[in-house]
């Protein structure tokens, strides 16, 4: 796998990616302005492209996770890490009261910018709890039940969370992405040397 830098300012979603990748990353916190937009992919899209450019063409990798909640016709989506940063985790939580339908998807997308844009997506459905519970993980962790679970992912261990989770599928995919390119390149070279030896 290629040296990519990972573009974020959050430790924990750095050691959450290594841990999913089985491998360091190079991380890179800058400081990049982030358009506004419910979309996930629209957000994160121009976001690769402005960090490729601020590293001078290096190649980089960025995440970002959206929780979609069915009620509120997919608010706060993108923009949740402004909802964590007003009203937090419990005001959510709060504002749904009232609401009898408390499902909701959360979404991270990983692009990886090399010249040219490549998006892997991670899914998993489920429900926000009706108070904050559980002292594991980061950011809306403590409110948000994957399907099929009781616990909310502030409730598991690391290992249980990865397992389940949007950012593992979205990391594996990328992963998956990286192998298979490494294996075309290997196969040009062979294919390249053989040419050569043959001539």
């Amino acid at each position: 796998m290629r040296d990519w830098i990972f573009v974020t300012s959050s430790r924990a979603k750095l050691v959450e990616a290594e841990r999913i990748l089985g491998r360091r990353l190079i991380q890179h916190d800058l400081d990049l302005p982030e358009i506004q937009a419910l979309d996930l992919e629209t957000v994160i899209s121009a976001k690769a492209q402005l960090a490729y450019d601020a590293l001078g063409g290096a190649p980089v990798i960025v995440e970002d996770t959206g929780l979609f909640i069915e009620c509120w016709k997919g608010l706060p989506g993108a923009l949740v890490r402004w909802f964590e940063e007003t009203v937090g985790p419990a005001g959510i939580c709060s504002m749904l009261q009232g609401f009898a339908d408390r499902s909701a998807r959360a979404q991270t997308i990983v692009a990886a910018y090399d010249g040219s844009l490549e998006v892997f997506s991670g899914e998993v459905r489920g429900q926000i709890a009706q108070a904050p519970r559980g002292d594991q993980g980061f950011g809306w962790d403590t409110i948000f039940i994957p399907e099929g679970e009781t616990r909310t992912f502030a409730e598991m261990a690391s290992e249980e969370k990865d397992r389940l989770s949007m950012r593992r599928k979205a990391f594996f995919d990328f992963a998956s992405a990286e192998r298979r390119t490494g294996e075309m390149r290997n196969a040009e070279m062979r294919n390249a040397k053989l040419q050569s030896d043959s001539e």
